[in-house]
C-alpha cells in the first residue's frame, strides 16, 4: 500500500465522526428549535389582555410566529418590542 493510498484511507476515517457528528448536532439543534417555537406559540392563546400586560400585541406575536424556524422568535419579539418603546 502507497502513502497516498493510506492518507487518504486515514482522512475518510476521520471524516466520517465529523460528518456523524455535525448531522447529530444539526438533528438536536432543529429539535431545539422545533421545542422552542412549540413554547413561544403558547402566546397566541393568550388573552389580548395579558399580552398587553407583557408589551407585545397578537400581530407581534403571529409576525414573530411567522419567523423561519431557524430564527429564536422570543428574541426577535424581544428585540422589535424593545425597539419600539422609547429610550428613557
Amino acid at each position: 500500500m502507497t502513502d497516498c493510498m493510506t492518507q487518504n484511507c486515514g482522512s475518510l476515517v476521520a471524516q466520517k465522526p465529523n460528518l456523524l457528528s455535525r448531522i447529530a448536532t444539526r438533528f438536536k439543534t432543529r429539535m431545539q428549535q422545533r421545542q422552542d417555537r412549540a413554547a413561544f406559540q403558547h402566546l397566541l392563546a393568550l388573552d389580548p389582555d395579558i399580552l398587553k400586560d407583557i408589551g407585545v400585541s397578537r400581530g407581534d406575536v403571529v409576525w414573530a410566529n411567522n419567523l423561519p424556524i431557524e430564527v429564536n422568535a422570543a428574541c426577535a419579539l424581544e428585540k422589535e418590542v424593545r425597539h419600539r418603546k422609547p429610550h428613557v
